[in-house]
């Protein structure tokens, strides 16, 4: 018999554990009843979500919200993982369901994809509406990874002009310029 387990006087089947463990939440250290138990009896404290998280999804949202981009797409493709999950990050009715380590993951590859995003790493390309009549409606885009960043130029070939990676940024914002409308803008004047 393993010095882990411990038979209990008077049955046959029935195991306890006797093993000492870390809770995941506080991290005290409790008795283990079972061998799936991760946490003590403690309640669940709210995650806070510090000043630089939330500036981190601000621009995150803005970014999406700018060029037009599916928010859990791209939510998807920045972290890897289920495109609802950036709801559970940022709803405080499901954030006790993500643990501290997993939130403080996704927030740097977050962070990463908004620094790669104005760096040039990524395509704007248009997307197709889906079968439901609304979303054919609001047009969106989807992004593609570049192996390396896209150079900043003007399309005016102007040399005062430092240019823009991706269209919707030109620092200048001259009506000429391609880089100074957005996709999103470019679709709604092709339907007026």
């Amino acid at each position: 018999m393993s010095k882990n387990h411990t038979r209990l006087p008077g049955t046959h089947t029935f195991w306890q554990c006797d093993e000492i463990a870390v809770c995941g939440r506080c991290g005290a250290e409790f008795q283990k009843t079972s061998y799936a138990q991760r946490y003590c009896g403690c309640t669940p404290t709210k995650l806070v979500t510090t000043l630089e998280q939330s500036i981190v999804i601000a621009r995150f949202r803005n970014i999406c919200q700018k060029y037009g981009l599916h928010v859990y797409d791209t939510f998807k493709l920045a972290t890897r993982t289920h495109g609802n999950n950036f709801y559970r990050l940022t709803n405080p009715k499901f954030q006790l369901g993500i643990g501290p380590q997993k939130r403080k993951l996704w927030i740097k590859l977050l962070e990463r994809f908004n620094t790669q995003f104005e760096a040039g790493y990524f395509d704007i390309e248009p997307a197709t509406g889906g079968p439901h009549p609304f979303e054919r409606m609001t047009p969106k885009a989807r992004l593609l990874k570049r192996d390396e960043p896209r150079k900043k130029e003007c399309p005016m070939k102007l040399g005062h002009c430092p240019g823009a990676n991706i269209p919707g940024n030109c620092p200048r914002n001259w009506k000429d310029c391609s880089f100074s409308q957005l996709y999103v803008q470019s679709i709604h004047a092709q339907r007026a």
